[in-house]
């Protein structure tokens, strides 16, 4: 990547056109229907209610501020897919944001790199579109890490009054916004980011003034107490450890085009071979790219830090340590969990097309890891005016997607429900990050095969996102998918929908 600048502006043409792709043919669920509706409300009536809607965890999604986000655009276009455009927005806003950050931290090429690897992730993509909670994590996710950046030094009160309004503000979105709630406090608490603490008060007013019919309701005594949703025979503390387990894994797999769950559901929907065989292919080769994550997982935990008397006490070998016993922890839960494995093995043992695709998948987030540990094993030379790196930008850098790591793994380990994909994509720009490290390095290789691996993962996760856009149940024309138990305001913003 010789050329920075023509790289950049290819790859956003590129990310755009498949995110109007999706939008255009994005269906509606009952999750965007009741996203829809609390839009609708408020355009309906005029007022701002106290919550949102029920969460799966207990209680309300507080706040107005998701309601207005989405009657807004109702407003002045009355269509299921209006909600979507100001979505679309808030990513390229996130985009820029993270891409002048970290181009100022890690240079114009690695910038371009990330850029390629986080624009065009299946993953920021597939809910990039959907009117859902998890959409609009992303810009949250992108100030919290430019605010932090500028506070790695010193305190400021402007930038800690964006930061303490980004977490405010972020709660009232999607309770994923906890991780970086955590993420700030680790970040504190290891003198990554020093806040300011009256623009930090400042900033938790700002962005709480959504808040405020919240805050009336609760004092009246309205706000109905919602049990969390069951999880079956699971006891809460396996929950906690299945969940802490799960999301090691996350941001691995989040660097890489693996979306095993929804290429399924893909797959299910094809109807030709053709289309059957490109889906187990694709399949295959995003496996491949996680298979080559875990080999680099290994190789990290084999090193070990320089020697000196006191390294059992660094944050590197406590997050060497930490991981090691979340993969101990992970051995117990398999051992003590009453899921029945017979069907899984059974499932893996068949030889089908989709088998192949999950493969390629899981290759590209193995691909991921195996960057993650280049990334986090490096460390900044030292200079003789400059004894201690840990004020460089690359090192905060490495720090903060470290830690980013470790406040997804305590966040997991809180919720009272089972994690899944939608609850992780806020770490997606932090998980892209040793990715990008490797990638910028594999495009400047002078090996050829090196350089066709990395234009490979690139590529992949392009036929990614058109087997979603074409294959996925998500993405099909809205009247088709348009269920008539929905409300009939929900089903009237659906062009040649039943009413």
């Amino acid at each position: 990547m010789t050329r920075p600048l023509p790289v950049l502006i290819a790859i956003l043409c590129v990310g755009a056109a498949l995110q109007v792709l999706l939008w255009s043919r994005q269906g509606i669920a009952n999750d965007q229907s009741q996203v829809l509706l609390s839009g609708i409300e408020v355009l309906a009536t005029g007022d701002l209610p106290p919550v949102v809607k029920p969460t799966s965890g207990g209680g309300h999604l507080p706040g107005a501020l998701l309601r207005i986000l989405v009657a807004g655009p109702l407003a002045i276009w009355p269509d299921y897919r209006a909600p979507g455009l100001l979505t679309g927005l808030s990513h390229l806003a996130a985009a820029a944001v993270l891409s002048i950050c970290i181009g100022r931290a890690l240079g114009a090429r690695f910038m371009a790199a990330w850029l390629a690897v986080y624009w065009l992730s299946p993953w920021r993509l597939a809910y990039g579109n959907l009117v859902w909670e998890p959409a609009y994590v992303f810009l949250p996710a992108a100030l919290h890490l430019a605010s932090a950046y500028r506070l790695r030094e010193r305190p400021h009160p402007g930038w800690s009054l964006l930061h303490a309004a980004t977490l405010t503000a972020g709660m009232q979105l999607h309770f994923s916004c906890f991780v970086l709630l955590v993420l700030t406090a680790l970040l504190a608490a290891a003198r990554r980011v020093h806040l300011h603490v009256r623009g930090a008060l400042l900033g938790v007013l700002a962005g709480g003034l959504t808040l405020i019919p919240t805050a009336q309701a609760l004092i009246a005594g309205d706000l109905a107490r919602i049990p969390p949703a069951a999880t079956g025979e699971l006891p809460r503390v396996l929950v906690g450890l299945m969940n802490l387990t799960k999301s090691l894994a996350y941001p691995f797999i989040l660097g890489s085009p693996h979306m095993e769950w929804w290429l399924k559901n893909a797959a299910s929907s094809a109807e030709t071979a053709f289309a059957r065989g490109l889906i187990s292919v694709v399949t295959a080769a995003t496996a491949l790219s996680v298979g080559l994550v875990l080999f680099a997982t290994w190789r990290w935990f084999r090193r070990r830090p320089p020697g000196d008397p006191d390294r059992r006490g660094s944050p590197a070998d406590w997050m060497r340590a930490y991981a090691g016993w979340c993969l101990a922890a992970l051995c117990a839960a398999a051992a003590l969990s009453p899921v029945q494995w017979a069907t899984t093995l059974a499932d893996l043992a068949a030889i089908r097309p989709v088998s192949v695709i999950i493969a390629a998948t899981t290759a590209s987030a193995a691909l991921a890891a195996l960057a993650s540990w280049f990334w986090f094993q490096r460390r900044p030379p030292r200079e003789p005016d400059a004894p201690d790196h840990r004020g460089s930008p690359a090192d905060w850098m490495r720090a903060y997607a470290g830690w980013c790591l470790a406040a997804l793994c305590a966040a997991a380990a809180l919720s009272p429900v089972l994690l899944k994909n939608e609850h992780v994509v806020i770490a997606l720009h932090a998980a892209c990050l040793p990715v990008a490290d490797w990638m910028a390095r594999a495009f400047s290789s002078p090996s050829v095969l090196t350089r066709a691996a990395a234009a490979a993962f690139v590529t992949l996760s392009v036929v990614v996102v058109l087997l979603l856009a074409f294959g996925d149940s998500r993405y099909q024309p809205a009247a088709d998918s348009l269920d008539r138990r929905f409300p009939p305001a929900v089903r009237a913003l659906v062009p040649g929908g039943p009413r």
